[in-house]
């Protein structure tokens, strides 16, 4: 309480800088490949499976001609990566431990 007024804190979880390179199932680089991450919302309580069934977008990006790609704005937290230009294949889980890293390697099969 300051000054006869009670003062509220909001901490807001930091967004994680993670680089990373997505390859083919050969192996090679995929250039100019969009990839999209949805957080996985775990469905502990009614609000967050509510949430889950939203379509969420924490981030959409292109990769480089390398297969190269840089995310700024991905949250702690489990991922869902969709390859956007490949559809019907499976969707990557990728890990709060992996994101925390900082390095992410994806194969697209």
């Amino acid at each position: 309480m300051t000054g006869g007024e009670t003062v509220s804190t909001l901490d807001i979880p930091e967004a994680s800088s993670l680089l990373g390179t997505l390859r083919g199932g050969n192996g090679a680089p995929v250039g100019y490949a969009r990839l999209r991450f949805e957080p996985v919302v775990r469905q502990t309580n009614l609000t967050n499976r509510v949430l889950a069934r939203l379509p969420l977008v924490d981030a959409d990006i292109t990769t480089d001609s390398q297969g190269r790609f840089e995310c700024r704005t991905l949250r702690d937290g489990d991922y869902r990566v969709l390859f956007v230009d490949r559809p019907g294949t499976p969707a990557a889980l990728v890990t709060a431990a992996q994101i925390r890293s900082g390095r992410l390697d994806l194969r697209a099969p």
